[in-house]
């Protein structure tokens, strides 16, 4: 399991909500969310984005970035936070190894490349 599946699990727990919860919050099935959290599959970064609203932390913390669950400032500011961050990311390293998926897509596929286009 990576990082990223471990703390979905964990900060889903944490918050006493079930996958089904989570799922019918993110209008996804719960399946989805057990191979998110098995790391089988990667979220897209859209639900990336509303896995730190649902659970009101951010992506840094979820992607292993550092180890202080930090709450959200301000709901405006989250996807411009999470981009950031995967900006970030991909100028130490130019990829993200998998961890989350560009594409528009609800569920991503591990080992894909990052790329983002303002």
């Amino acid at each position: 399991m990576s990082i990223l599946s471990e703390r979905l699990r964990q900060i889903r727990i944490e918050k006493q909500l079930t996958q089904a919860d989570v799922a019918n919050q993110l209008g996804i099935a719960r399946h989805s969310i057990q191979r998110f959290e098995y790391g089988t599959i990667n979220p897209s970064i859209d639900n990336l984005i509303k896995l730190c609203q649902i659970y009101n932390i951010s992506a840094d913390w979820l992607l292993g970035i550092t180890e202080k669950q930090t709450p959200l400032d301000s709901k405006d500011d989250q996807q411009e936070y999470i981009v950031s961050v995967i900006e970030k990311l991909n100028m130490a390293s130019g990829y993200l190894g998998g961890l989350i998926n560009p594409e528009p897509s609800l569920i991503g596929a591990p080992g894909q490349k990052i790329s983002y286009d303002k």
